[in-house]
């Protein structure tokens, strides 16, 4: 990523990635919306993996990049990322941490650590959303000083908020 280039963020609780169509889609639809990078909450997409988009040649959406982190055996929750052709050459580091946070870093003129989050909602059980902000934190902790962070998330319930006000 180059300090003068223009980058378009966007984060999506897409529901399901899992329907015939639906990432190739996207990906088009963010292109179009010059999108460089969208977190996507809820993508249901089974285990870990990176692929390149073929959509064919002059198609929009054509050449980006979709990472996810998904339940090991179950198409529920999980977290995504569609990357941009020009931001995938900076790309440098993928690292799933669960079915609900993947950190993903980039390197260039400017360097910047992304994290995709899918927070339980109010609904879930105490400890589930206590692991979640654990691991949350945990990440946040571990990004460089010198990094850009930027959380692209679906928290929910709001409880990340507050706790970050606090300090």
């Amino acid at each position: 990523m180059h300090p003068r280039q223009r980058v378009r963020l966007a984060t999506l609780n897409a529901t399901t990635l899992n329907r015939a169509g639906d990432i190739e889609q996207l990906a088009a639809d963010l292109h179009r919306a010059g999108v460089s990078v969208c977190g996507v909450q809820e993508a249901r997409l089974v285990g870990e993996g990176r692929r390149l988009l073929a959509l064919g040649e002059g198609q929009d959406g054509d050449g980006w990049t979709l990472v996810w982190q998904g339940h090991g055996s179950e198409q529920h929750r999980g977290v995504a990322a569609l990357i941009a052709p020009a931001a995938a050459k900076a790309l440098v580091q993928v690292q799933g941490v669960s079915d609900r946070l993947m950190k993903l870093v980039f390197e260039g003129s400017i360097r910047a650590t992304m994290l995709v989050a899918y927070a339980p909602t109010n609904r879930a059980a105490a400890a589930d959303k206590d692991a979640f902000y654990a691991q949350l934190h945990a990440a946040l902790d571990s990004c460089p000083r010198h990094h850009l962070v930027v959380v692209l998330a679906d928290m929910n319930a709001g409880h990340f908020c507050r706790d970050v006000a606090k300090g």
